[in-house]
């Protein structure tokens, strides 16, 4: 049984280093050496027939191991050739898809990679770091002499059984290269054994079967790495200030399934959302920050819900309890759907006085031109309602513009949680909360 420790304090993991790159694939290849040690005989044999697809013969078991440096020909060639195996594991398991593509223009490598990465990754910016990062690995390892990251070394009864030269990617796997270690390092040319490709989830799902204090410390690195989820909610959200977010971001769509709605999908890398069909709220979206949980519900999205909105309420009264954010958020959006930003306000009126002053202006809640949309933000000046400065910044940005564009009068409400409160409380009572507040909401604003 994990107790997960590590998590809360990444030190008090035994493969986590203070001064060093405990991220690097050299780091995590030693991890898992160093875990494959620590197992008792019958548990070795036991993951080497699992993880590396060799049985081992019954007999007094040795085993040596080489972390970035290669046994002496003559060693390797006293292993039968048909027992020399090439292990390669990577988070995916796979090897890049653009193998034989000009890989020299930086430039072509990183659109292949990006490509590739993208299939999996859809947040913009995230996308660009990890593939950023990928690049830079694949250049720095890329090609040379044959190095394997390490080699497992099997005797029985003293004499060599098998010998497993390892390769780790924190990415995919470069086939040429694994290849290039068969035939300079395996000193394999002809007859070659089939590759043994694996996840990091098949080695940790193969360690979870041991009650091992060193492969549960392997298993826990991995996670506090991001390569591996955790199942228990609170665990995730009492982790460390840095890595909680990012474990805790699984969890959303099991907390919007107990909540009423329609389709659940993830909005962004750290939002999902599930899909409503209520006259004027098409979504809520439960939003993991740094510092907090919180759902967000947006009222008036569009001019026909908003005039909808208007038409219904006169005031709203909302909980203070865990309330982040409660407020208009009244602003342009060009036709075809893109938001443009300096059309938003800021004003001293409350939301219940924006929702009065925009219920005896409902008429201009519609579809404009840009030199119309100038108009009514000069009319909002004149009124009092806005400040010169959101005039001024809008005419900038329409002056000259032909695309139409629509008025969106919405209103955002937000309650938030702090991680250490949603960690005591569970995902079932979390989820519970989050439904009441929700439905006091839609209540206040007359949806139910």
């Amino acid at each position: 049984m994990i107790d997960y420790k590590g998590l809360r304090d990444r030190h008090l993991n035994v493969f986590w280093q203070y001064d060093g790159k405990p991220h690097l694939e050299n780091n995590i290849t030693k991890a898992f050496i160093n875990s494959i040690d620590s197992l008792n005989d019958d548990d070795k044999r036991e993951m080497f027939s699992s993880i590396f697809d060799v049985d081992v013969p019954n007999g007094t078991l040795k085993v040596d191991y080489y972390l970035q440096m290669k046994p002496e020909p003559m060693k390797v060639l006293s292993f039968p050739i048909e027992n020399r195996v090439m292990f390669a594991f990577s988070p995916t398991g796979k090897c890049w898809g653009f193998t034989g593509q000009d890989t020299k223009d930086e430039k072509s490598l990183y659109e292949a990679i990006r490509k590739e990465l993208s299939q999996n990754i859809k947040d913009d910016e995230t996308l660009k770091t990890e593939t950023q990062k990928a690049v830079d690995e694949f250049l720095q390892y890329k090609r040379g002499d044959s190095i394997p990251d390490a080699w497992i070394l099997i005797y029985v009864d003293d004499k060599p059984s098998y010998i497993i030269a390892l390769e780790n990617k924190l990415y995919n796997l470069d086939p040429t290269q694994i290849n290039n270690h068969i035939e300079k390092s395996l000193l394999i040319t002809d007859n070659k054994r089939p590759v043994i490709y694996r996840k990091y989830d098949d080695i940790v799902d193969c360690f979870e079967k041991f009650d091992c204090f060193v492969t549960n410390q392997f298993i826990e690195y991995l996670t506090i790495l991001g390569y591996r989820e955790v199942d228990d909610f609170s665990i995730a959200c009492s982790s460390d200030e840095e890595i909680r977010q990012r474990l805790s971001i699984p969890f959303g769509k099991k907390i919007l399934e107990k909540i009423e709605g329609n389709e659940i999908d993830n909005r962004s890398w750290n939002t999902v959302r599930r899909h409503v069909s209520y006259s004027y709220l098409r979504e809520i979206n439960l939003i993991f920050g740094s510092n907090d949980i919180r759902v967000s519900l947006a009222f008036g999205p569009t001019p026909y819900c908003g005039k909808r909105m208007l038409e219904s309420i006169d005031s709203i009264d909302v909980s203070s309890d865990h309330l982040v954010t409660f407020s208009q958020t009244f602003h342009l959006m060009y036709y075809r759907g893109r938001i443009i930003h300096s059309s938003y306000i800021d004003t001293d009126y409350s939301v219940n006085d924006y929702i009065a002053y925009w219920k005896k202006n409902i008429e201009y809640i519609r579809k404009y031109t840009p030199e119309e949309a100038i108009r009514l933000y000069e009319k909002m000046l004149e009124d009092g309602f806005i400040k010169k400065d959101n005039y001024d910044a809008l005419k900038r940005q329409l002056n000259g513009k032909k695309n139409p564009v629509l008025v969106i009068p919405e209103i955002i409400v937000e309650y938030g949680f702090s991680y250490e409160e949603v960690s005591t409380l569970g995902i079932d009572a979390f989820a519970a909360e989050l439904k009441k507040k929700i439905d006091d909401t839609l209540t206040s604003f007359k949806l139910k």
